[in-house]
């Protein structure tokens, strides 16, 4: 019997267990410990493991610029309540410029930490790649609500 297969779930357990409790930094250390100890790639039992990894690097850069971006999109989401459809091209062009603006203000105020993305297999060009599809659809969503409920 393959002990990689029973090593999986318990695994995954443990470091859900820790980032629920400690949060990513920690539950990302023992998963490089595990990493490091060659366990890993070598039985190839946790293929999910580098997309929980990605999952906490992207949500540790998105909560930079979140905060911003989520009270734009609800201030947008009201203008389109309050003033119908006839506003949409305005508030999608201050969407799109509001987000390049804080794009580049977290691009500007960060770019020493992404060598600590880069170390950890994440590019810059898939933080905000990512971080942008995310914002436009939490955009597109609200005011699709915004639209349905008025």
């Amino acid at each position: 019997m393959d002990l990689s297969l029973i090593a999986l779930p318990i695994t995954f357990c443990v470091l859900y267990s820790m980032y629920r409790k400690n949060g990513a930094k920690e539950s990302l250390q023992l998963f490089c410990i595990l990493q490091s100890l060659g366990n890993l790639h070598k039985a190839n039992c946790f293929l999910m493991m580098p997309i929980f990894k990605k999952l906490m690097l992207w949500k540790l850069f998105y909560g930079s610029f979140f905060p911003a971006g989520f009270v734009i999109t609800c201030c947008s989401a009201a203008i389109i309540y309050n003033s119908g459809l006839s506003t949409f091209v305005f508030i999608f062009w201050f969407k799109i410029i509001t987000t390049a603006i804080f794009m580049y203000a977290v691009r500007e105020t960060k770019s020493k930490e992404f060598y600590y993305y880069r170390n950890l297999g994440l590019s810059t060009t898939f933080l905000f790649l990512t971080s942008g599809i995310v914002e436009f659809l939490t955009f597109v969503l609200f005011l699709v609500i915004a639209t349905s409920v008025r």
